[in-house]
């Protein structure tokens, strides 16, 4: 009787399991799904003419390409729009470390400071917005010279850059259907430094709808993966014969 049992339990352990799979694998894609969306601009010498493209709350564009790149500076935003800063170092591509980056025959270092800028052609002059993902580690975001959004605590010493994670929604409006994009990163403490996931582009609504969406996958997704992890320590507790649902709980 008591193998009876065991193997219906068995069964029934490996049947929740294979279900609470399938859930996660949904979950992952559903989390995955905004984030793969979207169309995608490639910058040339710096530049990127939007003028051409819909700016709508369904249209949110990846910004790749090249930019225009100051090694170990920090430019000012008012120098760069007077045509008075330093030659820039490069043209680099968008999204990637600057490890990435040789410069005399040589990758440059992971700690450090770069500014990057590019300018932007919109049709009109109403209210866009651009989504920030992460920046290794800290960095300082200005539009048509006005600073835009901060993540941590930037400076040209790297022992004193403070890193931080927080993702968020700028929102600006064109000047003469321009904008100025003057980006500065700093890192001190991670492998790599620099940009590597790309800058998303849109109208303000459609940008702030992209935000609302990635955070409310990130949200079901952790509550999937809770919910697998204690439906998993509560079978263990009924049946603590079977170790393996503990530990995946745990993992989990």
């Amino acid at each position: 009787m008591n193998m009876i049992l065991d193997r219906a339990w068995s069964r029934r352990s490996v049947g929740s399991r294979r279900a609470l799979g399938r859930l996660l694998a949904l979950a992952i894609l559903l989390a995955l799904a905004p984030r793969m969306a979207g169309a995608q601009i490639t910058a040339r010498g710096g530049g990127a003419d939007l003028s051409g493209l819909a700016f709508d709350s369904g249209n949110v564009y990846k910004l790749t390409g090249e930019w225009q790149f100051w090694w170990n500076a920090l430019v000012d935003p008012d120098s760069i729009a007077r045509n008075d800063a330093p030659i820039p170092t490069a043209i680099t591509e968008m999204p990637r470390y600057w490890t990435a980056f040789e410069l005399d025959g040589k990758a440059l270092p992971a700690r450090g400071t770069a500014t990057y800028r590019i300018v932007l052609s919109f049709p009109n002059d109403k209210v866009y917005g651009l989504f920030l993902q992460q920046m290794v580690s800290s960095y300082r975001l200005y539009i048509n010279g006005q600073l835009a959004g901060t993540n941590g605590i930037v400076d040209l010493d790297p022992d004193r850059v403070v890193p931080e994670f927080r993702p968020q929604v700028v929102s600006f409006i064109p000047i003469n259907g321009k904008a100025d994009i003057v980006l500065q990163i700093a890192n001190g403490k991670y492998r790599h430094g620099g940009q590597w996931q790309a800058i998303r582009v849109g109208s303000s609504e459609a940008i702030t709808l992209y935000s609302n969406r990635l955070l409310m996958t990130d949200l079901f997704l952790f509550g999937a993966i809770a919910m697998i992890g204690l439906y998993n320590i509560a079978l263990f507790i009924f049946r603590m014969k079977d170790r393996s649902p503990l530990w995946f709980g745990l993992f989990c």
